[in-house]
């Protein structure tokens, strides 16, 4: 692999680490799709963000696992394990032009979803997911799109807005979620054949950018509110998304 390509791929992983660090999530979000637009195998992408994930999660759950409220995860975890082989079927045998347009309009989905959070009636969607069901339905699609393309944190940030949980445990238990599902979904990866050599030199040339990522995003955390810096970074990756689905329409065509 090029010098140049590698390079590019560390700076979106860092970029990716420093929306995790900052937000609590948006790793996979932000990096996937700028992933998808470089000239790299999409499977070796998504095998990449699913180690970086997990090891960004692993080090803000050491430091901060006090905070986690395991309660509400328990089915959703249960259902992420059965979702996470659907996913895993989707990315090997699907053409990778469909993958790249379905990816695309989740994002655009998910950010315009995002953005327009404050103009929905917080009572009443707070109701409509209260039932027992949702939080497995939550879960089996969260275990797909993370096995598909590391997308395991989507849906179950929808479901926390949706529940209404408050910030700061939102920001904790969604690093326990990323957590154990992370594993889920790396586990999958290594057995569907996804590791290889040409993955760990770039989990490996990944790391220090992670590290900085995390230092740089714990100091944006004090200095940024989230209120200003969370609407760019979702207006970002709609934009991401549509380039994605536009990208996508040639090859479908053909």
């Amino acid at each position: 692999m090029a010098v140049g390509l590698v390079c590019a791929i560390v700076a979106v992983v860092f970029l990716g680490a420093l929306s995790r660090s900052t937000l609590g999530f948006g790793d996979a979000v932000v990096s996937m799709p700028l992933l998808a637009l470089l000239p790299m195998p999409l499977s070796l992408a998504v095998a990449l963000m699913g180690l970086v994930g997990v090891t960004i999660a692993l080090v803000v759950v050491v430091t901060d696992w006090r905070h986690i409220d395991w309660q509400p995860l328990k089915p959703i975890l249960l259902a992420v394990l059965c979702g996470v082989p659907l996913g895993l079927l989707v990315l090997r045998y699907t053409s990778q032009a469909m993958v790249t347009g379905i990816l695309g309009w989740v994002l655009m989905a998910y950010g315009m979803f995002s953005l327009t959070r404050h103009f929905r009636s917080k009572g009443a969607a707070a109701v409509w997911v209260s039932g027992r069901g949702w939080p497995y339905l939550f879960g089996l699609v969260a275990g797909a799109l993370g096995g598909a393309y590391n997308f395991n944190g989507i849906p179950v940030a929808v479901y926390g807005t949706l529940r209404q949980w408050p910030r700061e445990r939102f920001r904790s238990t969604m690093q326990g979620y990323f957590l154990v599902s992370g594993s889920f979904v790396v586990a999958g990866q290594a057995l569907n054949g996804m590791w290889n050599g040409e993955l760990w030199i770039l989990y490996a040339w990944s790391l220090p950018a992670m590290g900085g990522a995390l230092v740089a995003g714990s100091y944006l955390r004090r200095k940024i509110p989230t209120g200003t810096f969370q609407p760019v970074v979702l207006s970002f990756i709609v934009l991401l998304g549509l380039l994605l689905v536009v990208k996508s329409i040639p090859a479908l065509s053909v």
